[in-house]
């Protein structure tokens, strides 16, 4: 694995360690674009740690903000679509299939 692949599945294992970060991911991808109200009322969090979240997810480009509304980046919906093979069956989640998913996040089609 190249160091750029690396650096990214290091920064992703990080992203998984935050369960606040993970329900928002959750959230946008239910529902594509939500406020931070919407965010707020479907996370729990409060007002500071949502915020501090977001802004996290804003910085390592898996959220934007456009017009009042959160929604998730093309790394943002590759990271989620990762997961789901994960969650599908964790031993089945064979090697090609993350290290396909970890190149389509680097280079997402656009």
């Amino acid at each position: 694995m190249d160091t750029k692949k690396m650096i990214v599945l290091v920064g992703l294992i990080s992203f998984l360690e935050d369960e606040r970060r993970l329900k928002i991911l959750f959230l946008l991808s239910e529902d594509e674009k939500l406020t931070f109200a919407d965010l707020r009322a479907g996370t729990g969090l409060n007002t500071n740690n949502l915020n501090h979240r977001l802004i996290e997810m804003r910085k390592g480009n898996i959220v934007f903000l456009r017009s009042g509304e959160y929604a998730l980046t093309n790394l943002g919906v590759n990271l989620y679509q990762l997961l789901k093979i994960i969650e599908k069956d964790p031993a089945a989640a064979s090697i090609i299939e993350i290290n396909n998913a970890i190149s389509k996040a680097l280079c997402p089609k656009q």
